[in-house]
């Protein structure tokens, strides 16, 4: 044997060459990887025989590009057979999607718990109904704003004039009086740049606390979504692993992948 390998996430298998000791029988083999893309010398690593002894473990580089690019030969031990290694990657898959499924249990608790005694809050928005009978409304992002009167435009549109400015910093309307308008389509009035307007703080508060409910359940929806994929995921694996004796590294893959 003059070849040993090893399983990368990201790059798959990978083959290094043995250019010092025996596998099995040395405690210590000198290797070459065969992957490198890098200028220069290809990197050369030592690995020690792992106290199964049927694997070895980064040892230490060898040369100035293995230091260089360390991170590709430490973690993943390196195999006779390409079969080894690649059942490696599965193991070390099947437990990160147990990780995984720990975070998305963990943030699921932690969405129920915010969503605990809340409930969602019925919304009043300011329409043009409204105007007429009362001259206070609450806009978003700027706070209660007082009709002072109205204004027509040159394209027939009757807006509602306010005592309030644009707060400072809002893109393109620094400073500019507010101006309220409806929205034909919902007869609900908005601001020109189209932010919503509302009765009270209380609604705009309200929409806030909806909007929040909303993207807690969303979160509690896809990470139970997430669950099951990757429970789906450790279910195929460990269905592969399971026949690792007789199946070849193509034939897993084809499992792997559903085909």
């Amino acid at each position: 044997m003059n070849t040993v390998y090893k399983y990368r996430t990201v790059h798959g298998i990978v083959k290094y060459e043995i250019l010092n000791g025996e596998f099995g029988v040395d405690d210590t083999l000198h290797l070459r990887d065969t992957s490198c893309q890098h200028y220069g010398d290809k990197c050369e690593i030592e690995v020690v025989k792992c106290e199964s002894g049927d694997c070895y473990q980064f040892s230490k580089a060898l040369n100035a590009n293995a230091e260089e690019y360390i991170y590709f030969h430490q973690l993943e031990k390196f195999w006779a057979t390409k079969e080894e290694a690649y059942v490696e990657g599965m193991e070390r898959a099947v437990e990160s999607y147990y990780h995984s499924i720990a975070e998305n249990e963990k943030r699921i608790v932690e969405a129920e718990e915010k969503l605990a005694g809340m409930k969602k809050m019925k919304i009043q928005y300011f329409t043009n109904e409204m105007v007429k009978s009362e001259n206070l409304c609450y806009v978003e992002d700027e706070g209660t704003c007082r009709i002072i009167g109205t204004i027509l435009f040159d394209d027939g549109r009757i807006g509602h004039l306010t005592d309030s400015n644009y707060s400072e910093g809002y893109d393109g309307y620094e400073g500019d009086r507010i101006i309220l308008i409806e929205n034909k389509a919902t007869g609900r009035i908005m601001t020109e740049n189209g932010e919503n307007v509302y009765v009270s703080k209380q609604d705009y508060d309200g929409i806030k606390a909806n909007k929040l409910m909303e993207t807690l359940n969303k979160c509690i929806e896809n990470n139970r979504k997430g669950i099951e994929s990757y429970t789906l995921s450790i279910e195929r694996l460990n269905t592969i692993m399971g026949q690792k004796n007789i199946l070849t590294i193509e034939q897993m893959r084809d499992i792997r992948n559903g085909n």
